[in-house]
């Protein structure tokens, strides 16, 4: 029933917005589904582009839900530094293969599904406000 009632959001990463990539999305019939720029910066490298790299469009995992998973692990490493340092329930900061196993475990829970959907839906909301006070939020 909502098949079609979807957009997707990217910031202004260029490795997004590149033809290869772009041409990709014209592939699987996303284009039209990405939220663009279309009326301003003619003429300029962000024409039909979203600009920067704006907290209030930070959405997801950008900014709202990599915090969350930061502070997930963070809590984990303080709530079972009581185990031994051999235990496996340990989560572990010490060495890069530490980090990345302890971030593998984290973002099993972290961010919560709910977290990101609540990100994602406060976007027309987000949107609204930029454009009531016209791209000065």
């Amino acid at each position: 029933e909502r098949a079609l009632d979807l957009f997707i959001f990217h910031d202004g990463l260029s490795s997004w917005w590149e033809k290869g990539a772009q041409a990709y999305m014209r592939s699987r019939g996303f284009e039209h589904r990405q939220i663009r720029n279309i009326s301003a910066n003619k003429g300029t490298r962000y024409e039909d582009k979203i600009v920067g790299d704006s907290p209030e469009m930070c959405r997801a995992l950008d900014s709202h839900g990599f915090a969350d998973l930061k502070a997930a692990i963070l809590a984990y490493s303080s709530f079972t530094s009581v185990y031994a340092v051999d235990d496996p329930r340990r989560f572990k900061l010490g060495t890069p293969d530490e980090v990345f196993r302890s971030i593998e475990r984290a973002w099993t829970v972290a961010p919560s599904s709910k977290r990101i959907v609540e990100d994602i839906l406060a976007l027309p909301r987000v949107l609204s406000k930029i454009i009531e006070y016209e791209g000065c939020v």
